[in-house]
């Protein structure tokens, strides 16, 4: 995998080279670049899988590196976290703040990685304290409507917050993401049941959550649960 790192402080271009080399070990050939003049002509002069790179460059803008870059997946690496949102519009694969937490990193990483084994992957970009994060959609358990928002629940427990009605993003999340409520959404792929209680029926899902279904959506639940549940067999 050759992948280029744009980082304008030699301290912080070697602990990248450190981490980055430590995760993918020979699996992976760097070529560094401290400006954007270099790194724009790296990438004129030869193909890479992926990118890393800082967006403050000795004062110039590293938005221009983007635009040089075409297809090639990026991953910023940034202290200026107050422009995540304006580095996803330009496309990047993931946004890791500085100072660099190893494991964030590692996640990033990964991501890049996979660009190789396929299409990308059905994401979601949440705001964070640190600026913003995309969770991949097969890591969501359910989507609950909150006024304005919308509340993500994930596969490991965690809540996150999306400033994106239920009608807006069940037009933009994957078939097997179904409407059971006016405020419920579930990950189809991660339920398990149809359970009738003496408030209603409700989709089970993996770890016992419950999420409620109203009356009128209730035969297009099953529908897409059966669906969902014909899939899951058929990888098996």
């Amino acid at each position: 995998m050759r992948l280029l790192l744009v980082e304008d402080e030699a301290s912080a271009m070697r602990r990248l080279v450190r981490l980055v080399g430590e995760h993918f070990g020979d699996r992976a050939s760097l070529t560094c670049a401290e400006d954007v003049a270099d790194a724009v002509g790296q990438l004129n002069a030869a193909a890479f899988d992926g990118i890393l790179l800082d967006l403050n460059l000795g004062g110039s803008d590293g938005f221009a590196v983007l635009r040089a870059a075409g297809r090639t997946p990026c991953v910023v690496v940034s202290a200026h976290a107050d422009r995540s949102l304006y580095a996803f519009d330009h496309a990047v694969l993931d946004f890791v703040s500085k100072p660099v937490v190893p494991a964030r990193l590692a996640r990033a990483l990964d991501r890049l990685a996979a660009t190789r084994a396929g299409p990308r992957r059905p994401a979601l970009i949440v705001r964070t304290a640190g600026g913003a994060e995309i969770i991949d959609c097969d890591d969501l358990l359910r989507i609950q409507g909150a006024d304005d928002y919308a509340e993500l629940v994930t596969l490991d427990g965690r809540h996150l917050l999306h400033d994106g009605s239920l009608a807006l993003l069940e037009r933009r999340l994957p078939p097997n993401f179904v409407r059971t409520h006016r405020s419920h959404i579930v990950n189809a792929a991660h339920a398990s049941a149809i359970v009738r209680e003496e408030t209603g029926a409700a989709v089970r899902l993996v770890g016992g959550e419950l999420a409620p279904v109203s009356r009128r959506r209730l035969q297009a639940v099953e529908r897409s649960l059966l669906g969902a549940q014909s899939v899951r067999d058929a990888r098996e």
